[in-house]
């Protein structure tokens, strides 16, 4: 079973603490970008309330169920090498969404919108990858 001594564990939760902070404000400051700028022409079928709330099971399973719906569930190897690949992944994920997002700059929405300027996007992460990057992070 992996363990982690008492000071590396609080070392692990603060950065994880950091880490799920500075997502939570990324997030926010997407949603504030916005504000003024919704139109009711949305196409949005209620696909953010719904991300929203499945984050939210998400978390709270992760952090709070697993332990006890999975007790016999035992990760083998390094601790701090799956630790460090779990952040480098966290990390990986977030600076990817942000990338998309200033690659998409004004036409970025967290609601699905279609205006008549918008335009295909060839550059940045969603020129590489055959899925967007905002519905891969």
């Amino acid at each position: 079973m992996v363990r982690i001594d008492t000071s590396s564990s609080f070392i692990c939760i603060l950065i994880i603490s950091i880490s799920y902070w500075c997502w939570i404000a990324f997030e926010v400051w997407l949603v504030a970008r916005e504000r003024g700028t919704w139109t009711k022409d949305t196409q949005d079928r209620g696909s953010r309330g719904s991300i929203i709330i499945w984050w939210c099971v998400g978390i709270v399973l992760g952090i709070f169920a697993a332990p006890y719906l999975m007790p016999h569930l035992v990760l083998p190897g390094n601790a701090v090498v799956l630790f460090v690949v779990g952040m480098l992944l966290v990390w990986g994920g977030i600076l990817l969404r942000f990338w998309a997002v200033q690659t998409l700059g004004k036409f970025f929405r967290s609601k699905v919108e279609i205006k008549e300027e918008h335009k295909l996007i060839r550059s940045g992460p969603t020129g590489i990858s055959a899925i967007h990057p905002i519905q891969a992070c």
